[in-house]
């Protein structure tokens, strides 16, 4: 691949009450993402002169002091090196959808045209760029409005978020999650535009509001020459730029030689080439060709009977959390970890799978790291954009080593070995019964039971997911497609796990 492949959450909103808390979201991301395209969210619930609460922008004064703090800080982390974009949540008047918008430089001001179009007009002459996002709900009523879309402007568009996947309105991954503006529709849905002829590529992005770069929520792939803000707006512009749903599935996309958000000319014997590496094990590859799945490649059943036998590379997945259950233990909300990870062989990759702050990764080196993690089992700020009620922190690790060996887990001061054919064998559980039998003893003087629930729903537990070796995360492809009789062609990819990648099309040109 000619591109880096560069990691980054979008979406992340912080609202005025709470800009202050800027620099701790910009923590986050340096620690797990590559650069930051940061939307400021200048709206708030007021209440209107009928007493019903209402969605307004706040007084300008006030959202202007938050741009010229967001301006200085962003001005401050480029200058230590980080890649930073200024960018705001645009909405107007609702009726062609919400978008983000972002800057190459950080000397544009923010406006607030009521349509799309004026949106386009104010910034023609500027380095800008607005992306919309949960596109698929009603056309009117916050959904996008493909009758107004400019590719320029919008050179991609939010495929999956938090809210779910736009993708189409019959897909498995469904917008249930914000009750109050769904459901979904086909009208909008990012299938729709192309089906228009516009030419966009996709991201996925989370629409964090309590923290930036949640797990689960989307991130968003961009095929950048360096981390330089030049080379990440040209892939901006340029459509080089792909969406996740959870794991950072990285895909390497050609056809006859061009990357992702390029056009190439029709050819009935164009060569397509894949290479896609997953954090867990591939289910399919899909390719389609406009929105027409016109070839799916399984990948599960192509590896599980190969036979392992000395140095193998794998990953797998740890997660830790769960708890005691909030309504018999209200006070006991959070849980911090200490933990170190060893291998006698290598340790190759790190992904970071965090919801919430209080994490960190420390100390890596070929064969262990430390890290600390904190656990909640609400959202971690409480606020209504938050995670789901019960998260899980955690990291998927890559090693190389002899499949006899075993990998050590130290958390919290107790042992685990962990033999390597045992968890390519199946996922393993390790329940803190004894923590809780205190917990239980202290608080209620409670030891026996008939059942084992009291014990059980109350326990933190630590998750080792069944390991997957290298040959069931990777895949290649090439062959040959006929592209005269299509106008795009992207792949989608599955794992095996649920999560999925979404590469932007390569855009067709007819002689």
């Amino acid at each position: 691949m000619k591109y880096k492949i560069l990691w980054t959450d979008m979406h992340s909103n912080l609202h005025h009450e709470v800009i202050k808390e800027l620099p701790q979201w910009a923590e986050q991301i340096r620690k797990t993402m590559d650069f930051w395209p940061f939307a400021y969210y200048p709206y708030y619930m007021k209440k209107d002169d009928s007493g019903l609460g209402v969605e307004d922008r706040y007084p300008l004064d006030d959202i202007q002091k938050d741009w010229d703090y967001i301006r200085a800080f962003t001005d401050k982390i480029n200058g230590e090196g980080f890649p930073m974009f200024m960018g705001y949540e645009w909405q107007g008047a609702g009726k062609d959808g919400d978008h983000n918008v972002f800057f190459k430089d950080n000397k544009q001001q923010m406006e607030y045209p009521l349509r799309y179009e004026d949106l386009v007009e104010v910034y023609k002459n500027v380095d800008a760029i607005g992306i919309p996002h949960h596109l698929a709900y009603q056309e009117g009523h916050r959904g996008k409005n493909w009758n107004t879309q400019n590719d320029k402007f919008s050179p991609f568009v939010e495929i999956y978020s938090s809210h779910g996947s736009s993708e189409n309105d019959n897909g498995p991954l469904e917008m249930n999650r914000h009750i109050h503006m769904g459901p979904r529709t086909g009208v909008t849905c990012v299938e729709r535009g192309w089906e228009k002829g516009h030419r966009f590529g996709v991201i996925a992005a989370g629409d964090n509001h309590s923290c930036p770069a949640v797990y689960g929520f989307g991130y968003c792939a961009v095929l950048s020459k360096s981390n330089s803000k030049d080379d990440i707006w040209d892939a901006f512009i340029n459509k080089r730029v792909y969406g996740v749903s959870k794991d950072r599935i990285e895909l390497d996309y050609t056809l006859d030689g061009v990357s992702m958000g390029s056009s190439v000319k029709e050819n009935k014997n164009a060569k397509l080439k894949l290479n896609v590496k997953g954090s867990n094990a591939i289910d399919r590859i899909e390719i389609i060709e406009d929105n027409t799945v016109t070839e799916m490649i399984p990948h599960t059943s192509t590896w599980e009977r190969n036979e392992l036998k000395g140095k193998i590379r794998f990953k797998f997945q740890l997660e830790l959390g769960w708890g005691p259950d909030r309504r018999i233990f209200p006070d006991i909300e959070s849980r911090k970890w200490s933990g170190s990870l060893h291998t006698q062989g290598k340790l190759i990759s790190i992904e970071k799978c965090w919801s919430t702050f209080g994490q960190d990764l420390k100390n890596v080196t070929d064969s262990s790291c430390d890290f600390d993690i904190t656990t909640y089992k609400t959202t971690a700020s409480g606020k209504w954009m938050g995670p789901s009620a019960v998260t899980t922190e955690g990291f998927i690790f890559e090693i190389e080593d002899d499949i006899d060996s075993s990998v050590k887990l130290i958390i919290d001061g107790i042992e685990y070995e962990l033999k390597i054919r045992d968890i390519l064998y199946t996922s393993q559980l390790i329940p803190l019964l004894d923590e809780v039998s205190s917990l239980l003893k202290d608080r209620f003087n409670f030891e026996e039971y008939y059942r084992s629930d009291s014990w059980w729903h109350n326990c933190y537990k630590i998750k080792i997911n069944q390991a997957v070796p290298k040959n069931a995360y990777t895949r290649s492809v090439e062959k040959e497609i006929d592209t005269t009789t299509c106008s795009q062609v992207r792949v989608r990819i599955w794992q095996k796990n649920g999560s999925v990648a979404w590469s932007s099309p390569i855009f067709i040109d007819k002689e």
